[in-house]
């Protein structure tokens, strides 16, 4: 379980790593822009915090595990698509 937790935040921390370029080069934010986006991230977080244990709950910790990683394989799905290639004349 720790080596999976573990490898899990290996995963998250390299995305947020690259968010800064997403924010900047894709999404076009400027400070206050990519400010908002770590709030709303950090908002989540405390929020997934204080759900936790109701979660651990109502499910089991196996299941809030599997949800978590689905959740973040959703997340890196969402980000990785590239920019519209530039041979669409975009």
């Amino acid at each position: 379980m720790a080596i999976l937790i573990g490898l899990l935040n290996v995963t998250l921390t390299a995305t947020t790593s690259v968010l800064v370029l997403l924010a900047r080069e894709r999404l076009h934010l400027g400070a206050v822009g990519y400010d908002a986006l770590f709030t709303c991230e950090a908002a989540g977080a405390l929020l997934g915090s204080a759900a936790g244990d109701w979660l651990i709950r109502r499910v089991t910790a196996t299941w809030t595990i599997r949800i978590g990683l689905l959740v973040e394989a959703g997340m890196h799905l969402t980000l990785a698509p590239p920019a519209a290639p530039t041979w669409l004349g975009s």
